[in-house]
């Protein structure tokens, strides 16, 4: 069952539960996360998943905030980007992406985490290059994404910023594991989150109002998360580049899986 490629389900007697609420036929995001996370969180080796996201959260940082104080134009000439006018705003986010890819090293960038936060990365700097302040609702505003990105951190600022990137990066990962395979049908999510019980395939529609609703739950719980790290301390350490000092950048990584870990199991109480 579950496609070839697809990552092996993680070895838990709780991935059961995940799979069943997967089949059921009327499903719901937030009981899908929360199981999903209750189950396969605990079990990534410590930094795999937590780090590329530091590096992630710097260089989105750094990018609007030379922005905002220097404006786009000089911005993406002192770092070098590679602009294509017709591809405008995904080129900025592949070559900010290559900028942290670069500090990260190989080592995380080909982990199946390094993909997930960069595919979270580009979704984040496009949506906010793209939609501005409706970048949480993910609806273009037409504007350009000089205007959007500095109307964006006047409202949201670098909590705003963040919380963006992790939702993305959240639903990356829950949509990582929901596709995973087992040699246990019963088990098997790649094969339960296109169909429900008695093997009934879910519509286009279905899956898509559940993509939709899983996305939605994602951007609930990115808020909680920012608040969090917010109230220890940890956003501002963010602002500092995590390879200058790899053993701070794993202390901190700790702490960022500490936080989830715990808000994690709050939520499922």
């Amino acid at each position: 069952m579950g496609t070839s490629h697809a990552a092996p389900a993680p070895k838990t007697v709780k991935w059961g539960a995940v799979a069943g609420s997967l089949k059921n036929p009327n499903r719901q995001g937030s009981t899908v996360l929360s199981a999903t996370f209750m189950a396969a969180l605990p079990l990534i080796p410590g930094g795999f998943a937590s780090v590329p996201a530091l590096y992630c959260a710097y260089e989105c940082f750094k990018f609007a905030s030379d922005v905002q104080k220097n404006g786009l134009e000089a911005t993406v000439k002192k770092e070098e980007i590679q602009l294509s006018t017709k591809f405008l705003v995904p080129s900025i986010s592949n070559c900010l992406w290559n900028l942290a890819a670069t500090k990260m090293g190989p080592e995380l960038t080909n982990t199946p985490f390094g993909k997930l936060a960069e595919v979270a990365f580009k979704k984040t700097v496009s949506a906010v290059l793209t939609n501005g302040i409706k970048a949480f609702e993910e609806q273009a505003t037409g504007d350009a994404p000089e205007k959007n990105l500095k109307q964006f951190m006047e409202k949201f600022g670098q909590d705003g910023f963040l919380q963006v990137y992790f939702s993305k990066y959240l639903y990356e990962i829950a949509d990582y594991y929901l596709h995973s395979t087992s040699p246990n049908v019963e088990s098997d999510t790649g094969y339960w989150y296109y169909f429900a019980v008695k093997e009934k395939l879910f519509s286009p529609q279905q899956l898509d109002d559940f993509r939709t609703n899983l996305r939605s739950q994602c951007t609930i719980r990115s808020k909680p998360l920012v608040d969090r790290l917010k109230q220890i301390g940890l956003l501002q350490k963010l602002l500092k580049d995590p390879s200058l000092n790899p053993e701070t950048t794993h202390e901190l990584a700790n702490e960022l899986e500490q936080v989830l870990l715990e808000l994690v199991e709050e939520g499922s109480q």
